[in-house]
Parts: structure tokens; sequence; C-alpha cells
């Protein structure tokens, strides 16, 4: 509640993740973190904030959503690739 969170690193990911933020922020980095076999699902609630869930390039992304008082955004840009050309 209106604070940051940030994960990120070498990490297990379960298999189901729950953010709920208000009027806050996270940054959710799954590149260095390892999967278990199957679906992960990320559940996400942001009321007057915002969440990054950053993911591999291997990683397939099925997202849905809706914003209330914010925005919704998927995206398959790398912002790290643009720093090595």
């Amino acid at each position: 509640f209106m604070g940051g969170q940030v994960r990120k690193g070498r990490w297990h990911v379960p298999r189901h993740v729950k953010v709920i933020v208000v009027a806050g922020g996270v940054e959710l980095d799954l590149r260095q973190a390892r999967f278990s076999p199957g679906v992960t699902e990320i559940e996400v609630f942001a009321f007057m904030g915002g969440v990054e869930v950053l993911v591999p390039p291997d990683v397939r992304v099925e997202s849905m959503g809706v914003a209330i008082m914010g925005g919704f955004e998927s995206s398959d840009n790398d912002a790290d690739a643009d720093l090595d050309a």
C-alpha cells in the first residue's frame, strides 16, 4: 500500500503468483528466474498503481486485463536489446 517492491535475480517462480498493488508499484523481473514445468500464472490487481513484469525472450506470454484508474499494456519489446545495438 503506497509503497514499492522489486523482485529480481535468480529465484524459483511458484506456479501461481498473486500481486496486489494499491497506490504503489511492483517490478517483477523473471529474466533470471527458474520456472517449474508447465504454465506459470501471474495474477495482478493494481489500483492507482503499476506493475511491470519482465520475462526472458524465450518465454511465451498470454495476457489479458482491465485497467481502472490506470493503464494496461503488453509488449514484446526487449529494452536490453536496444542497448546492445
